[in-house]
């Protein structure tokens, strides 16, 4: 099964444009968007995400519609923006209480798991991370 499939996907926006766009990720697989600025990366990941609208097209994210099934596939999804968009005032374990609870499947005993791996103190401030710390913080919160 595929965890991803664009098929046909057009978007368009004055002088921005996807044409054609398809592909398949299948289940299992950790998959990032790399390519120059402006082509269309965060604009795919939105329509995925079901932020915005193709004009034309399908999205199926493990065989279904995000409109069918929003629920249910945004808890087997978790995604990493370029940013940590958390308040760096928070702790880790401040930052947990916030975003555990959108998911209906957190593992906290496995996102503890991550951050001792990724040596990720639990109760300091996020502020005093590095770019490489918030990074492997934003993948300990995608694999919980």
């Amino acid at each position: 099964m595929n965890a991803i499939e664009l098929n046909a996907i057009t978007y368009r926006r004055k002088a921005f444009e996807l044409n054609d766009i398809s592909f398949r990720v299948p289940q299992g697989f950790v998959t990032g968007f790399i390519g120059s600025n402006g082509v269309g990366k965060t604009t795919i990941i939105r329509m995925i995400m079901d932020l915005i609208e193709p004009e034309n097209g399908e999205i199926l994210i493990f065989n279904e519609t995000m409109k069918d099934n929003a629920v249910d596939i945004k808890n087997k999804i978790g995604f990493i923006y370029s940013d940590l968009y958390l308040n760096d005032k928070w702790t880790i374990k401040k930052a947990e209480s916030y975003i555990a609870p959108f998911y209906s499947h957190w593992n906290h005993a496995l996102f503890l798991d991550y951050l001792e791996k990724f040596n990720l103190p639990y109760k300091r401030k996020i502020k005093t991370f590095s770019t490489g710390m918030k990074m492997k913080l934003s993948i300990a919160i995608a694999f919980s």
